[in-house]
């Protein structure tokens, strides 16, 4: 057993394709500065064992392990790792301890830090959109940027790990979804690594000396621009802001989604936005004022938020209430029936000819959208209506909990956590739980959804008299806009500037 400030280290014995992988377990100290690196990563699936020797034992590992030292061997010298697996005895409950307590420094003092996401079934991913097509340069763009964040004070990774965190595909190692070894975190992993498929600028830098600000927003600009539209306004306003200085506007790598397996975790809000097209065929028009520290885009103003509903504020460690949805869903209603007694209305929905208010109303609150974790379809037919409707009498009737409807999982991922709003002019949306009377809906050119925005207390000196400084608040579901609408033509734009 490794004593003091001890520890235990893999050499991987050299070797090719399938000869069995053979290593040497050495102890060493750690604060004589060993040479080794580290491996991180997910064990996956313990059931099943492959084995491999060390030291002259038969040892069983993981799969995913074993894929990893196939990998990671030499075919001519030996390579030092550190491997949590190999090199701390698992059934030893104070060795396991001590060492546990010093993984940070670990870590820190390794030469390098590997992270090993699972094999990847390329030919599988051959057969998608080719847009979605990845192979290894681009996961190593990945492994850039990680490594820059990485090289900051802030963020902690270790804060990630969660031992209660259990994922949509069955999985509660207590890893993030994006180290997930089942089919979500691979898709995960294949949208993480898409990312940087024209390897980022940010990444490419790997500066260390700027503000983790700074290079916070220069990342998102790089995935905008990368990507040709504003998804990453979606992960911009869905991450709660940690980071001094951080922009309305860009991502906070540093910070976590606390809403767990909820559909308004912001992979889903991303899925979500990719099946609309608010911005219709307008591409993005994307310009950066201050350093970099205000983008100015262009944009229909489409309305001014007046009336806000009840929010359902739902934690993601307790069971969803079928009884306080209710409560939303009818306090929506009422919001509307206040709005058409204080208002003149058509008997048509704004912007359309078709629309009821009613119908205008049920879509609203799932989104539009029959999900099944993932979007099925628009909820735009009468079958559609006809279970919203069955849906509504029975939590009117005995507040009880109806799954088996096809549109119950669109309003468990719509209804908590989200407002219900009415602009000035009837237009009907749910967006961010914070959203204020007196916010702006806009449709922004490059982007699928609308945005909500908040007048900027203050615009920054010297700026001219036209401009228009804004808060990005969040994304928005507004309906009657979700499809070009607002954009078509004899639209009137203007120039904004979110800061």
């Amino acid at each position: 057993r490794p004593s003091n400030r001890e520890i235990r280290v893999l050499d991987l014995l050299p070797g090719d394709g399938s000869d069995e992988i053979q290593c040497q377990v050495r102890v060493v100290d750690l604060d004589k500065q060993p040479d080794y690196e580290a491996l991180s990563y997910v064990w996956g699936d313990t059931t099943i064992r492959k084995s491999i020797q060390v030291s002259g034992n038969t040892v069983m590992i993981t799969p995913n392990l074993y894929h990893a030292l196939l990998r990671l061997r030499y075919s001519t010298r030996r390579r030092t790792l550190w491997i949590d697996q190999l090199c701390i005895n698992q059934w030893d409950v104070a060795e396991k301890a001590v060492q546990v307590a010093m993984m940070r420094d670990i870590y820190r003092r390794c030469s390098h830090c590997i992270f090993w996401f699972g094999e990847i079934d390329y030919d599988r991913d051959r057969e998608l959109d080719p847009r979605l097509q990845f192979g290894e340069t681009h996961a190593e763009a990945v492994f850039d940027f990680i490594k820059a964040i990485g090289a900051l004070p802030e963020p902690k990774l270790t804060d990630l790990w969660k031992p209660d965190l259990h994922h949509s595909c069955g999985c509660s190692t207590g890893t993030p979804l994006l180290f997930c070894n089942g089919h979500e975190g691979q898709r995960t992993r294949r949208a993480f690594t898409a990312f940087s498929m024209d390897a980022l600028p940010t990444a490419q830098a790997c500066s260390y000396t700027i503000p983790a600000s700074t290079m916070f927003a220069n990342a998102t600009l790089d995935l905008i621009r990368s990507e040709r539209n504003l998804r990453a306004f979606v992960a911009s306003s869905e991450l709660i802001h940690i980071t001094p200085g951080l922009p309305t506007w860009a991502i906070d790598f540093a910070s976590r989604n606390l809403l767990g397996a909820r559909q308004l975790k912001w992979w889903n809000h991303s899925h979500r936005y990719q099946t609309f097209m608010a911005g219709g065929d307008q591409s993005l028009r994307l310009d950066t004022v201050k350093d970099g520290e205000v983008i100015a885009l262009t944009g229909v103003l489409v309305d001014e938020i007046r009336h806000i509903n009840q929010v359902y504020e739902a934690l993601d460690n307790e069971p969803l209430s079928s009884h306080r949805i209710w409560e939303i869903i009818s306090s929506a209603k009422q919001l509307v029936s206040d709005y058409a007694d204080s208002a003149t209305l058509t008997e048509a929905y704004p912007g359309t000819s078709s629309d009821t208010w009613r119908s205008a109303w049920w879509r609203t609150l799932i989104g539009d959208l029959v999900m099944r974790r993932m979007p099925v379809e628009r909820a735009n037919k009468p079958a559609h209506e006809a279970h919203f409707a069955s849906m509504y009498e029975s939590l009117q009737r005995n507040g009880r909990q109806t799954s088996s409807n096809i549109l119950y999982e669109s309003l468990c991922g719509m209804v908590p956590n989200h407002a219900f709003f009415i602009t000035k002019n009837g237009y009907m949306g749910m967006g961010p739980p914070h959203v204020q009377a007196g916010d702006q809906v806009w449709v922004l050119y490059g982007g699928h959804v609308p945005f909500v925005m908040r007048r900027a207390l203050a615009n920054p000196s010297g700026a001219d008299s036209d401009y228009h400084g804004l808060d990005l608040v969040g994304d928005a579901y507004v309906h009657g806009v979700m499809d070009g609408e607002a954009v078509r033509d004899g639209h009137q734009t203007q120039t904004v500037h979110i800061q």
